[in-house]
């Protein structure tokens, strides 16, 4: 039983520390381009209504390439965003305008009880 619960704890706090790269991550990236060129920024958490949870991170800066494309791009901070998204079952929506925003949102995860 012990094996079992160590697993668990082991699994979770791994959960948690994913779940916070990549918020990091894109907290980094507005930081990098948003702030420095413009100088706001923006991170949000909420749960919504329906036990969504919608993490915000935007910025004022000068925005994303014309031909940005989440699903193609190749950039190792893009593929931990949606890697992230994927695991949460969750969805994204980038808005382009003044500056860029990153709109996820996801379910609240459900942990067994623990003995």
């Amino acid at each position: 039983m012990a094996i079992y619960e160590d697993v668990t704890a082991q699994k979770m706090a791994e959960e948690a520390l994913k779940s916070s790269e990549e918020r990091l991550n894109l907290t980094l990236n507005a930081v990098k381009v948003g702030i420095w060129e413009c100088g706001k920024m923006w991170l949000s958490l909420h749960l919504m209504d329906d036990n969504q949870i919608e993490l915000i991170v935007a910025d004022n800066g000068s925005g994303l390439p014309d031909d940005f494309n989440l699903d193609s791009s190749n950039s190792l901070g893009m593929q931990l965003v949606k890697s992230l998204v994927n695991q949460l079952d969750g969805s994204i929506k980038i808005n382009r305008a003044n500056g860029t925003e990153f709109n996820i949102q996801f379910k609240e995860l459900i942990y067994a009880n623990r003995i």
